[in-house]
Order: C-alpha cells, then sequence, then structure tokens
C-alpha cells in the first residue's frame, strides 16, 4: 500500500467515525428533548438530584463492567493493547448503536481496531459479550419477576438454569454453530468466523462479572425510586425487570429505529395493573434518559485519550481481571 493511499483511507476512516459519533450524539439529544417536550420539566424532575446522581454513578460502574467482560473475550489471544484505548473503542461504540441500523457501533469498532488486534476479534467479542448480556438480562429480570409473583423455587431454578447455559455454551463454543448460518448462507469463507471454547477460569469469571453486571444495574433501580420515581402500587425492581425484558424486545424488533416505540408500548402492555399509564410513562422516560446518560457519561470520560501510548493492558490494572 502507498504512502498516498494509507493517507487517504486514514481521513476517510477518521471522517467516517467522525460522522458516526456527531450523528450519535444528535440522535440521543432528539430523543431527550423529545422525551422533554411530550411530558414537561415539571414531570421528570426528580425529587431528590442526590438520589439521581447516585443511580447515575452506579449505572456507570454496572455498564464498565461490561467493559471488563468484553477485554475478557478479546484477550484470548494474549495480544498487547492499551486499556484506555480499547475503553475509548468500547464506549464510543455503545454511543453509536444508538444510530438506527443496530450495526454502526460494531462496525465502528472494527474500522478503528488497533493494528495488534485482529478485526475478527473485536466481532467475535461483541458477539460474544451480546450473548452475555442479552442472556444475562433475560435470566435476572425472569427470576425477578417470578419472585415478584412468589414462585421462590421457579426463580432459582431459572437463575441457576440461566446462568448454567451461559457457561456451557461459553466453555463449548457453540456460538459458531450460529454463526456458522452467515457462511452456509453466503457460500463465502471470508464470512466464517470461528469462536473457540473459552477456559473454565475464564468462563467462571465472566459468569461472576455478568451477575454483578446486573446487580449493580437493579441498584441503580433502586436508587431511581429513592429520587422520587416510584409507583403507589408497586416496587420499582419489578417495574424495572419488566423494563427490561421490554428493551430487549425493543433491541431485537426490526419495526422501528432503536426500538423506538416498541420498547415503550410492551413495557406499558407488560406491566399493565402494576400502577397507573402515567407513573409508567414517566418511569420509561426516566429510564430511557437514565441509561442514555450512562453511555455518554463513560463516552466522554475516555473519548479524550488517544492510541499514542501503546502500554500493555496489564500494567496498571488490577490484578484480578488479568487472565
Amino acid at each position: 500500500m502507498t504512502l498516498i493511499k494509507a493517507l487517504k483511507l486514514s481521513i476517510i476512516k477518521k471522517i467516517f467515525s467522525a460522522f458516526l459519533i456527531i450523528g450519535s450524539l444528535f440522535w440521543m439529544v432528539w430523543i431527550i428533548q423529545s422525551d422533554i417536550t411530550s411530558h414537561g420539566w415539571k414531570e421528570i424532575l426528580p425529587n431528590s438530584f442526590l438520589w439521581l446522581v447516585i443511580a447515575l454513578f452506579i449505572g456507570v460502574s454496572s455498564q464498565f463492567i461490561n467493559l471488563l467482560v468484553f477485554l475478557k473475550f478479546l484477550r484470548a489471544d494474549k495480544a498487547n493493547y492499551n486499556f484506555l484505548q480499547i475503553a475509548k473503542l468500547f464506549f464510543t461504540g455503545q454511543i453509536i448503536r444508538y444510530i438506527p441500523g443496530r450495526v454502526w457501533g460494531i462496525l465502528y469498532q472494527v474500522v478503528n481496531t488497533p493494528v495488534s488486534i485482529p478485526r475478527k476479534n473485536i466481532i467475535v467479542a461483541n458477539i460474544e459479550l451480546m450473548f452475555v448480556a442479552f442472556s444475562g438480562l433475560i435470566t435476572t429480570s425472569m427470576s425477578i419477576i417470578f419472585y415478584h409473583y412468589n414462585y421462590l423455587y421457579l426463580s432459582i431454578a431459572f437463575f441457576m438454569t440461566g446462568y448454567s447455559f451461559i457457561g456451557l455454551v461459553l466453555l463449548k463454543g457453540w456460538l459458531s454453530v450460529f454463526l456458522n448460518i452467515i457462511h452456509w448462507v453466503t457460500k463465502n469463507n471470508n464470512y466464517r468466523i470461528n469462536i473457540q471454547p473459552i477456559k473454565l477460569q475464564t468462563v467462571l469469571s465472566v459468569l461472576a462479572m455478568s451477575v454483578l453486571t446486573w446487580v449493580t444495574f437493579f441498584l441503580g433501580w433502586l436508587s431511581i425510586e429513592k429520587a422520587g420515581y416510584d409507583s403507589q402500587t408497586s416496587s420499582l425492581i419489578i417495574l424495572a425487570a419488566i423494563y427490561s425484558i421490554s428493551w430487549f424486545i425493543g433491541y431485537v424488533s426490526m419495526i422501528s429505529p432503536s426500538g423506538l416505540g416498541v420498547r415503550e408500548a410492551s413495557f406499558l402492555f407488560l406491566s399493565q395493573g402494576l400502577a397507573s399509564s402515567g407513573e409508567l410513562a414517566i418511569i420509561a422516560i426516566i429510564a430511557r434518559i437514565w441509561l442514555l446518560f450512562i453511555d455518554l457519561s463513560l463516552f466522554l470520560i475516555f473519548i479524550g485519550f488517544t492510541n499514542k501510548n501503546k502500554t500493555n493492558i496489564n500494567k496498571g490494572f488490577p490484578t484480578i481481571f488479568k487472565s
């Protein structure tokens, strides 16, 4: 590759990345503005800003744990790369996923992947993270719902079965079976992505971090309740579990951009009888803004870091997170 061609590709990559980042920020602002316009400031202002800040901090902690899981999936090849560099790549991808189309966040990460990391590793890490995140979401939320309706043993059984299934899939590398459908459809070896089984020690670490992610996530909901966003008839935790299921329904649906409308409609439908329609509408708006500000906060924290420092990820990083 000539120097001129390399320079052109670099400029194109920077323009493309900037376009995605700016587009995602505009989209996020539009979402917030639409929510505020539809209900007004007075209805969504909290009783306690302190608890709202605490909820944001807890939510940021929960999302940061997802980064640690992502790093576990990335480090299978023992490659050297900078922690701050990957954090920037990861959290920028998280805000870009708000753009309608679902794939733009991963595409940004692939385009901006450091040369020391094979691009397939980024794709595989995202696939495995999505599997763990979505499976953990369904497992935890359904366990909470079962517990709420006094099915204690079913709740425990569902939780244990769900996380055992997650661990088994990672341990056996069964995600490759689903991905090879792409190869079968396209008949092109370039699309074949082989996901290797993960060591038991790493799987156990990932499962522990996944559980911790959802524990902190629902603690964030408790803080939101303390801030004054509650229901007169139901605990916010059960509504949080239902909202999480609704979020998943909205994410996998292809009906509307970013699942907007589908998520809220699912939440209102599944929460019938647990709170008034007015309460549910406010809770749905606050939840969406809260999740948005979590991703935005982490993006702003790490966006300033450059790729100039090639420090190994292990340097200065807590031993407990090293393989």
